[in-house]
């Protein structure tokens, strides 16, 4: 009964502490940086707004609980590594966005509908803009490409789900101009280093 109940306040640190500790080092972060640099590129400018992909950058938030909670259902054995890969991402992430702060030109939205309305409150809601390298959007993306994604133990059709708005995610970090292409890459190389460390790790301690 004892190793049931510790073992039940294990799993929910795994599902919720580390988006809270992220946040936490998030917004205590924006209060010592210096001056961002912009990392704006001809590329990104290239790159057009589609205000409807606002939707998948909605979407992300409604996944912090709810992939960690599909995890836990169909494969517990991992629940443990992705909490620690979540970590480790955030604290370098952390890391990052103090010793080189980083901003992104947004544009000026004059069109109105329901899908640009969004983007305007979520400008609105995300000043300054700063902490965009790497873009933390597309680093639970990528995790959850591959703890779910990838991960066989799960039903296809959540995983296909999952996936494809995974993938979403990434696009409409660009599509609605909160990032730059180079804060995915920074967020891809991040994910796959954090992982490397993690399941190195774990497996040394088995």
């Amino acid at each position: 009964m004892v190793n049931n109940k510790k073992e039940k306040m294990l799993y929910t640190f795994y599902i919720f502490f580390p988006p809270l500790f992220h946040t936490i080092l998030y917004f205590l972060s924006k209060y010592v940086e210096r001056e961002p640099y912009n990392i704006t590129t001809s590329i990104d400018n290239k790159i057009p707004f589609i205000a409807w992909f606002i939707v998948f950058y909605c979407i992300w938030y409604l996944l912090l609980l709810a992939v960690p909670l599909i995890i836990y259902k169909y494969d517990k054995k991992i629940l443990k590594r992705y909490a620690y890969t979540y970590l480790l991402c955030s604290i370098i992430s952390c890391f990052i966005y103090i010793a080189w702060p980083t901003t992104f030109n947004r544009p000026i939205i004059e069109s109105k509908g329901l899908f640009n309305y969004i983007v305007k409150w979520i400008y609105s809601n995300d000043i300054p803009v700063v902490n965009c390298f790497p873009s933390f959007h597309g680093v639970l993306s990528f995790m959850w490409l591959i703890y779910v994604g990838l991960n066989k133990n799960i039903s296809k059709i959540i995983r296909f789900i999952i996936s494809f708005i995974s993938i979403g995610v990434v696009l409409s970090t660009m599509f609605v101009k909160q990032h730059s292409y180079i804060d995915l890459i920074g967020a891809f190389i991040l994910v796959i280093f954090a992982y490397y460390i993690v399941y190195k790790f774990e497996k040394r301690n088995t």
